[in-house]
Parts: C-alpha cells; sequence; structure tokens
C-alpha cells in the first residue's frame, strides 16, 4: 500500500507532527509527501532535509488543483482541516475514489467559540464566511466549512480524548521519539557548562514565547519567594532579551533567568537535559481544550517532571508523573513550584515515572502500532472500493438494539448485551456506536452537555448501557455512579473505564430503574432511552427530582412523536402494516413524548426545560430501506444533525429528542 501524505504549508513548523507521521509510516507502507509552497516561500528549516515533495503555487486553487494531480497514493492520509490538505484529499475521494484518513493535531475550529451566546459566534461566522481570505486555504471560513464534513473522511486521527468525543476516529497523540529524547544520552553538568547555566542550581525550562497567562511571571515569583532556600534558575528557550516582555521578566527576577533565545527543533534534546523542572501552564480558552503541547511530552521523556494544569488530558497524562494545578489559579501554580523545588528527591522519582509512562503509552513506538493497525484496517475495509466501507457501515448499524428489534434488519447473532466475554462485548458496542444513526445522537448528546462544567460533580446514570457516556461524564472529571440491569453491560463499562484510566470516578451497580436502587443526592442525573422502557414514568422523574440538588441538572433522552419518522413510519406501521400498537423500533417501549409533554413533565415535579436538542431529522433509514430494499447511509445525514441538531426549531422535531433541564437553587 502507498500513502501520500497531503500537507497545507512546507514552510510552517506545523509540518514537524506531518514529519513524524512520515517517519513512521514508511517503516511498513510506501510513502509519498505533498506540500505547497508559494513563490519565495522555503521548506521549514528545521525539517529541510527531508525528501518533500513540494509543490509549487501561487495560489490555493492553483495548488490544489497540482496537488490533487500529484497524488499517486493509494490511499491519503490529510494533515490539518485545511482546504490544501483535507480538502485536496475529499476532490480525490470523490474524482478518484481514493481512501481518505485526516489527522487532526489540534481543535482547529475554535474561534467562534470565544464569544459568549449562540448569536454573537453565529455573527462572527457570518462574518468570516462573507470576508476575507479567499486564497487562504486555512482561514477560518474553508476551516469552519471543512469542519462539517469531516465525517467524509474514512478515517480520523485525533490527538487528545476531546477531539475523540467530538469527532470519534483513532486517538493518536503526538509523541516523541524515546531514542533521541533520552537523559542517559546526556551529560547534564557538561551541556550546563556549553550553554553557561549554572551547574550546582535548580534549573526551570520554559520553551517558547514567554507573554502574559503563560506562568512565567508566577514561576519568577516561586524562585523570588525562595530566595536564600533554593538556588534555583529559569532557563527561557524562546524569545531572548530584545523582546520587551521577556526583558520585563528578566528585570523582575532579580537575575534568576537565562534567556537562550529561539533554538532548532533537534536541539531541543540537549536543551531539556540540564533541566530539573518543566513548567507548562495553560490559559483556559476554546483552543486549550482540545489541544496537548508537544514540550509536555518530549520533558517526560527526558526524565523531568512537569507542573501543568487541569485542562484537556493533562490531568491523565501527568496522573501518578507530573503535577497539577488548577487552571489560571496563580497562587497555586506559586506553590507547586515552591513544592517541588523544596523537595528535589520527590521530583527526581516523579520524573523517572513520567519518561516510563511516555514509553508505556506515548512513544514513537506506540503511535507506529496505531498508525499500523488503522492503515490496515482501512485497507481491509476499502480493498473493494467505497462499496465495502458502505457494506461495514450498514453491518455496524446493524448491531443497535434498534435494528435487532426492526424485522427488516439483519441481526448480529449475538448482540454485545448478550456477550458475556466483555472485550469482546466491547468491540461489539464501539461498531454500534459507529453507525450513522448513533453517530449522530451521541454527538447532538455531547454538544449540549460540553456547555456544561464537570469538573468534581457528582453524577447519577440511570440505563448506562455499555458506558459511551458514563466514560464521557468522567473523562471530564465528574463523579459518576451508574445503574445497570444487565451483568454484561456492567463488565464492559468497568473494562472501558480502566482502558480509559477512569476507574477511580465511576463505580457501577446493578439495579432497576423502577425501583429506587442509589441513595444521595447528585448534580447531574443522566438518563437516556431509558423513560420509554418504565411503566411508571411519573414515579421515575418524582424520584429524579427529589435526588437532584438545588441548581442541579438533569437530561433525558427519548423517542419523539412530533417528527418526520413518526409521520411516515408511524403511519405506514399503523395504517398500512396495521400495527396499531407500533411503539418504534422496540417492542418494550411504552408510549412517545415530544418537546411539550417533557416539558409539562419535568415541570410537574419542580424542573425547569433550559433547552432541547435533537437527532435523525430525516427518516432516511425507512426511507431508503422501503425505496431501495435495504437501509443506506451515509456520513451527510450525521452531519445534518450534528449542525441543526441543538438549533431550534429542528432541536424540537428529531427522531431522538433530548432535553436539558434544571432544578431551581
Amino acid at each position: 500500500m502507498k500513502i501520500s501524505i497531503l500537507i497545507p504549508s512546507l514552510a510552517s513548523n506545523g509540518i514537524a507532527r506531518a514529519w513524524i507521521l512520515a517517519k513512521l509510516l514508511e517503516r511498513h507502507y510506501e510513502v509519498e509527501t505533498l506540500g505547497l509552497l508559494r513563490p519565495g516561500e522555503e521548506v521549514f528549516p528545521w525539517f529541510s532535509d527531508y525528501p518533500w515533495g513540494v509543490v509549487r503555487a501561487s495560489t490555493m486553487r492553483e495548488g490544489m488543483r497540482k496537488m490533487e494531480a500529484a497524488i499517486t497514493g493509494d490511499v491519503t492520509l490529510a494533515y490539518c482541516v485545511s482546504m490544501t490538505s483535507f480538502g485536496v484529499g475529499l476532490q480525490a475521494k470523490r474524482k478518484r475514489g481514493i481512501p481518505l484518513v485526516l489527522d487532526m493535531p489540534e481543535w482547529e475550529v475554535h474561534d467562534h467559540w470565544k464569544r459568549d451566546g449562540k448569536l454573537a459566534r453565529a455573527a462572527m461566522i457570518t462574518r468570516e464566511l462573507a470576508g476575507p481570505g479567499w486564497d487562504n486555504g486555512h482561514s477560518f471560513k474553508y476551516r469552519w466549512i471543512l469542519d462539517h464534513l469531516t465525517g467524509f473522511a474514512d478515517e480520523r486521527l485525533v490527538c487528545c480524548r476531546f477531539l475523540e468525543d467530538r469527532y470519534g476516529g483513532v486517538l493518536l497523540p503526538q509523541g516523541p521519539d524515546t531514542s533521541v529524547f533520552d537523559p542517559a544520552a546526556f551529560d547534564k553538568m557538561a551541556v550546563r557548562r556549553k550553554w553557561g547555566v549554572p551547574e550546582d542550581a535548580t534549573i526551570l525550562l520554559f520553551g517558547g514565547n514567554p507573554q502574559p497567562n503563560k506562568g512565567v511571571d508566577e514561576t519568577i515569583g516561586a524562585l523570588n519567594a525562595l530566595e536564600g532556600k533554593v538556588n534555583a534558575r529559569l532557563v527561557i528557550v524562546g524569545r531572548d532579551a530584545s523582546h520587551a516582555y521577556t526583558k520585563q521578566m528578566i528585570d523582575m527576577s532579580h537575575g534568576k533567568v537565562i534567556a537562550l533565545g529561539p533554538q532548532p527543533f533537534p536541539l531541543m534534546p540537549e536543551l531539556l537535559s540540564m533541566a530539573d523542572i518543566v513548567a507548562l501552564p495553560q490559559t483556559r480558552e476554546p483552543k486549550s481544550l482540545g489541544y496537548i503541547p508537544c514540550k509536555m511530552y518530549e520533558a517526560m521523556a527526558m526524565g523531568i517532571p512537569v507542573i501543568s494544569s487541569d485542562l484537556c488530558d493533562i490531568p491523565e497524562i501527568l496522573d501518578g508523573c507530573g503535577y497539577i494545578v488548577p487552571t489560571e489559579d496563580n497562587v497555586a501554580l506559586q506553590a507547586k513550584i515552591e513544592h517541588v523545588l523544596l523537595h528535589p528527591e520527590e521530583a527526581r522519582a516523579t520524573g523517572v515515572r513520567a519518561r516510563q509512562r511516555i514509553i508505556e503509552r506515548y512513544s514513537w513506538g506506540v503511535m507506529e502500532a496505531t498508525l499500523k493497525r488503522t492503515f490496515d484496517d482501512l485497507a481491509q475495509r476499502t480493498g473493494k472500493g467505497a462499496q465495502s466501507r458502505r457494506a461495514a457501515r450498514r453491518l455496524a448499524d446493524t448491531q443497535s438494539p434498534q435494528a435487532i428489534a426492526a424485522p427488516t434488519e439483519e441481526a448480529h447473532p449475538v448482540g454485545w448485551w448478550q456477550d458475556t466475554d466483555p472485550e469482546s462485548a466491547h468491540s461489539k458496542y464501539l461498531a454500534m456506536h459507529a453507525s450513522e444513526t448513533n453517530r449522530a445522537k451521541n454527538g447532538v448528546v455531547e454538544q449540549m452537555l460540553s456547555r456544561l462544567d464537570w469538573k468534581g460533580k457528582s453524577v447519577l446514570e440511570f440505563g448506562c448501557g455499555g458506558g459511551h457516556f458514563t466514560i464521557w461524564m468522567a473523562r471530564q472529571g465528574a463523579m459518576v455512579h451508574a445503574v445497570e440491569h444487565n451483568p454484561n453491560a456492567i463488565a464492559i463499562v468497568e473494562l472501558a473505564a480502566r482502558k480509559a484510566g477512569v476507574s477511580d470516578r465511576v463505580k457501577v451497580i446493578r439495579g432497576d430503574a423502577n425501583n429506587e436502587t442509589v441513595a444521595g443526592h447528585y448534580d447531574f442525573i443522566f438518563a437516556k432511552d431509558l423513560i420509554e422502557h418504565l411503566e411508571d414514568d411519573g414515579s421515575f422523574l418524582k424520584g429524579l427530582a427529589d435526588q437532584l440538588r438545588p441548581g442541579g441538572r438533569v437530561f433525558i433522552g427519548t423517542q419523539n412523536d412530533h417528527c418526520l419518522n413518526y409521520l411516515l413510519e408511524g403511519s405506514f406501521e399503523r395504517f398500512v402494516r396495521g400495527n396499531r400498537d407500533w411503539r418504534g423500533w422496540d417492542s418494550t417501549h411504552y408510549r412517545f413524548y415530544n418537546a411539550a409533554t417533557l416539558k409539562q413533565k419535568l415541570r410537574a415535579v419542580g424542573i425547569k426545560t433550559e433547552c432541547y436538542g435533537s437527532s435523525y431529522l430525516l427518516p432516511w433509514r425507512f426511507l431508503t430501506r422501503r425505496l431501495t430494499g435495504r437501509v443506506r447511509p451515509w456520513s451527510g445525514y450525521t452531519r445534518l444533525d450534528l449542525i441543526l441538531g441543538t438549533l431550534p426549531p429542528f432541536s424540537r422535531l428529531g427522531w431522538s429528542i433530548m432535553v436539558l433541564g434544571r432544578k431551581p437553587a
């Protein structure tokens, strides 16, 4: 198999990850790289010795045309959400049927989330779409449009859990080469002498451009507070003393800052080898939700303890082998730096564990194995072109309980909820969630829940099934108490929690939502696809409201009788097939709901409705099955649901309707 890697620009330092992907993939496959350079541009100097396939063009359209024509691979790997990478890959897929993998190294469509409120975000999007930037393939206008087309990629590689939850795909953090980032390869004192750094001092290293809110001033404050107790220095590898803010930090430190200026990437292992601590605090902004600093992995590989913030996957990465501080808590950051400086033995032991963590989870070796599994699987799924991919999606779709209940759908011999082997059952459960129906529904739910603060919140979940949202909420920092009556499902959730590293935040018990099984009060109660199965929904909602703390929220998801699918399929079942008791795809359902009845039922128990969400807006399963003889999934249905699912009035009109309510404080 030959892989064509598409890179939006070879002149940017952003090609570092593309370079790593190329180096790892060429160990198993034939690889070609195709990257754009405009007139006067050159390959970014740190990686100029690699044999890049340069595509020179004066305009974006010319570059896209030339790059698409130059593709000779069996598969394309598009680096970043950009017109001159992902856009070219989509063209090649549409015109030539070449399977497409999208690599997402960070959350690239975060800009409008800086605005407060839907109207402000909508105004920004409209302004950007109509404004300048038509020849910039990475402008917001194109990133926003392409972000809504990510479902057309045959696979997605994502760098962190936030992107995995948002887009699906394969988790591929960008780890370092541990044979290069190896502390044993360097003499710490010799390196310090080379760079003019005191040999007898404790060295904190900051890599990057110093600026406010990056923790540099707090680090210096900690050093000043320990004057006379610890001989420590802060080494800055980035802007030198000619920059105003760097000079300000140097003056503030009373000689404790050493600014080495910008240094090439190949020197980073050497520079890190002289450090004892690396501080990488992050600011709380939309971009930080889907971004992990590569410098964190590199420092850990060099056996250096890292101090960072409780954002994105950082708590999971540093769990037991680093130090976490609350985001933008300068007092806590300074206190943590002081603690680490005053406990050097503890810091060294933490650094040893950090390197082991990188070797086990985030090294090039781990990345290589993940890439090989991904592309080998893709080759199997697309071995007969697009038809085999659609067949794979149909197979995944038929593994849902709803599909098995439908008489015209082909069912898996043993459903995930019937499989007593947790590993096998978990695989089937994940396959079920790869279906278009479930991807749309889960995506809308995540959009609704992402607006909430989960850190430290207590959650009660009824009917957790295989634990998709149990794990999702735990990853956001919640403590989840889940109730499930199926012992096979409980085993799956416990397995998934271990794999996700959140076992300490997940507790599953066997119980029945029809009866009171869990005591206590909670900040959030989650009940998805459950209430329609309960004979007495009023008693359930009353008990739910009683267990909800004042100011707490509740999520209910169920099926909607105010939707196109109910109108079409419901009418067909009742009046054509004579199935007067039709209750959807599951014979265990008691009733349908809609936005008005849900609001009324919640109000009756003292809960105020905040917002709605919907998925499955188009009855494509019913229509394609009736018109063509079989269900024909298409990712466009999913994208439509994700775009309109939380936007009124569409948020009330899907087959699956969700409501988020709040108990008054």
